[in-house]
């Protein structure tokens, strides 16, 4: 009973000496050589220190560098332009197109072939245009437009050009509605032929 006491007491002391020298294997240390350069080591006890990364970083120093990163302005970024059309050449038989565009926050006025736009707003993002029939701002065939941007002190900040082929009726003339004159007056001839051709049979 004796020597197996001191059989198992032998296996624990084995078991507990292997163990410590598991857990103390190794160790992590963290220094600066001379030359100010970061170095790993990983030091054990039965070996002596052992360098694992001799370098992370050269030494030097660099300052940053600042990234300018531009105010962004919504307004000040809107650029000229014509909006409501696709095309630059518009072909319509309607009289009347609401022209609209963007314009930058700089701008002062509009000027539409040569016509200052009365309602729009000095600083407005936005401007819009009637050519008309009705206004004579819109006539029969070809009819081009240049609209332009200028600022407080009569720089131009944007141009556009358009066209719009109207091929619809001139203005102060009446639609043509109903039949023809020459039509009307043949069915007129045909009811009078035909009611005296009726009145003379039952005559007879």
């Amino acid at each position: 009973m004796k020597k197996l006491a001191f059989f198992f007491i032998i296996l624990i002391g084995l078991v507990v000496i292997a163990g410590c020298n598991q857990t103390r294997k190794s160790v992590t240390r963290f220094s600066t050589d001379d030359e100010g350069k970061t170095v790993i080591e990983e030091v054990k006890e039965d070996e002596g220190p052992k360098t694992t990364i001799t370098q992370l970083d050269n030494g030097e120093k660099t300052e940053p560098v600042p990234i300018e990163i531009p105010a962004q302005n919504d307004e000040e970024a809107v650029k000229f332009a014509v909006t409501s059309l696709s095309k630059s050449v518009l072909e319509t038989d309607k009289g009347y197109h609401f022209i609209e565009g963007t314009t930058p926050a700089t701008t002062e006025k509009i000027v539409v072939n040569g016509y200052t736009l009365n309602k729009y707003k000095p600083g407005s993002t936005k401007w819009s245009y009637i050519a008309a029939v009705a206004l004579g701002t819109l006539k029969q065939g070809e009819n081009n437009y240049t609209v332009r941007a200028f600022d407080a002190e009569s720089n131009e900040l944007g141009s556009e050009t358009f066209s719009i082929m109207y091929s619809g009726i001139e203005a102060g003339k009446l639609v043509p509605t109903g039949n023809g004159l020459g039509f009307t007056l043949i069915l007129t001839a045909m009811g009078v032929f035909g009611f005296y051709a009726v009145r003379r049979r039952f005559a007879d």
